[in-house]
């Protein structure tokens, strides 16, 4: 059995992690979007102007999940809200990958994003 002391490093560690790994996207998106589209096979845009709001997005989610690692009284209503945001990106990247515009590394991000909103589903839930 789980002791509340070891609950809270993992939630910390997992939220820790999911801040990294958005942070380094959003990052990616804002600073050089270029290497993103040559890693996903995504055709880049005319405009990246687009492609840097999504990635400012991204870069504050991850902030909202650093401060959640950090913060023991997040209400699970905003991590079920990160749950949905994972989903949905989720079915974005599947269809793009799908109909052929974007490679299996992109697909990974995808499936990386489905498995992030497992994870804010399980931290979500009540605990008792």
């Amino acid at each position: 059995m789980m002791t509340a002391k070891m609950m809270s490093v993992g939630r910390r560690a997992f939220f820790s992690t999911a801040a990294i790994f958005n942070g380094s996207v959003g990052f990616l998106l804002l600073a050089i979007p270029q290497v993103f589209y040559l890693l996903t096979a995504l055709q880049e845009p005319d405009r990246l102007f687009e492609t840097r709001i999504v990635g400012w997005m991204i870069l504050v989610f991850g902030a909202l999940y650093f401060v959640t690692a950090t913060s023991p009284t997040t209400p699970r209503s905003l991590i079920t809200l990160f749950a949905i945001g994972k989903l949905g990106a989720t079915a974005f990247i599947v269809t793009y990958w799908a109909n052929g515009s974007m490679n299996l590394l992109g697909l990974a991000v995808g499936a990386a994003d489905f498995l992030w909103a497992l994870g804010f589903l399980y931290y979500s839930r009540p605990m008792t």
